[in-house]
């Protein structure tokens, strides 16, 4: 039986109460770099355990400051996985710096020392250890390896706020980390992003190069209305009409993927509008992070065999930013999408979870691992909004159709 009432896969991260803060930081126009990003940066910095931290326009532009700070310039090799932002890695190639490719463990997502050796890792200059879907990576021989080799090590957290690997948190590992605050984060500021650093010096470079970025009232007013669209979008009937089918989701996704780019001040400073919020979501991470972490344990424990989960390196506490499995050889993660949304459930496949980035780069060589991931990865709801009978829905439906 088709459904019309669609469960959606994502939602934006707020708190109670965050409109009257947003208001009260309108009307004073809290626009600019000030005291409440100053102190939002010393929180962070704490929760992570970094020598300092940096707030900027986005992700993307968190790990431009970083690579500026560490002295990497035109013609450095830099390691990536071959599963990534592509955004980000094309970003590095127009900066002049010389992409690599490293594959992935097919079951993690992520690098390991042995994929890095095999891709030439001993040579570049940086290496991007990125830490997927709310897991972690094996981020302790990485360490190891890149210390050996004199190598400077990047986390990219964008997806890893609040993991821990024995207890220590995703960020700490690395000389620099960063993390995003876009509308897809566990923290969401509207854009927004943050570099830290493990050493005083680094985290002084880092500061200095935030504070020569102006700070934009109108992208910033841009990102906000482009929130209030994506709520509004994103509940009830709306988001049913949006998703009726498999084609008019995909088209909704491209539109508001396009919006979002225009609408991000991903150029710019990071202001104390933005920081009043972080912080706050910073305090309550925990909280904010339960629900999804349970969402998600809850649909692995129903999931038949058929659906294999991301497997989670010993040590990790993940939070489940995203609930991925791979489904079995010759079954379509494009056909179980379409039939789970015409049950109500709308997930994720393909390049809407993340993509497969040597052929934009005109790299012919071979990443097995991170082509089973792309050709049989979903993406299941366990945000934080769904209610029990949602979850139950999720788990019951997925169940059912990945296992015909």
């Amino acid at each position: 039986m088709t459904s019309f009432t669609k469960i959606p896969r994502r939602s934006l991260t707020t708190y109670r109460g965050e409109l009257r803060d947003l208001s009260r930081a309108l009307v004073r126009r809290e626009f600019g770099r000030g005291a409440a990003v100053a102190r939002f940066e010393r929180a962070f910095a704490t929760h992570v355990g970094a020598a300092g931290a940096a707030a900027t326009g986005s992700g993307r532009q968190a790990l431009l400051m970083i690579l500026e700070a560490a002295g990497l310039s035109p013609g450095d090799r830099i390691l990536f996985p071959a599963f990534t932002l592509r955004q980000m890695v094309e970003l590095m190639r127009d900066r002049g710096l010389v992409p690599v490719f490293a594959d992935v463990d097919p079951h993690t997502f992520h690098l390991t020392p042995s994929t890095i050796e095999r891709a030439g890792g001993g040579q570049c200059r940086a290496i991007v250890a990125t830490h997927l879907f709310g897991s972690m990576c094996d981020i302790v021989p990485i360490r190891r390896f890149c210390d050996e080799r004199g190598i400077f090590l990047v986390e990219d957290c964008a997806q890893a706020l609040g993991a821990t690997s024995d207890g220590v948190p995703a960020g700490a590992f690395g000389d620099a980390a960063f993390f995003s605050f876009s509308n897809d984060k566990p923290i969401f500021a509207f854009g927004g992003g943050i570099a830290v650093a493990r050493t005083p010096p680094l985290a002084e470079k880092l500061h200095a190069l935030a504070a020569q970025l102006p700070c934009s009232a109108p992208k910033l007013l841009s990102a906000l209305a482009f929130a209030a669209a994506e709520s509004i979008a994103s509940r009830g009937v709306f988001y049913s009409l949006l998703c009726a089918t498999r084609g008019t989701a995909e088209r909704a996704i491209a539109v508001f993927a396009k919006m979002k780019a225009v609408a991000s001040p991903s150029e710019t400073g990071f202001s104390d509008l933005q920081a009043v919020v972080a912080a706050k979501q910073l305090e309550i991470l925990a909280a904010q992070n339960l629900p999804r972490i349970n969402h998600a344990r809850k649909i692995l424990a129903a999931a038949g065999s058929a659906a294999i989960p991301q497997h989670i390196p010993t040590g990790v506490a993940p939070v489940y930013y995203q609930l991925i499995f791979l489904l079995k050889e010759g079954t379509s993660p494009r056909d179980v999408a379409a039939a789970l949304l015409a049950r109500g459930v709308d997930a994720g496949v393909g390049e809407d979870i993340l993509q497969l980035c040597p052929p934009s780069l005109d790299d012919r060589g071979s990443y097995p691992g991170a082509e089973r991931v792309l050709s049989a990865a979903i993406q299941i709801p366990n945000h934080a909004r769904l209610t029990p009978s949602q979850v139950d829905k999720i788990a019951l439906e997925f169940r059912r159709i990945s296992s015909e």
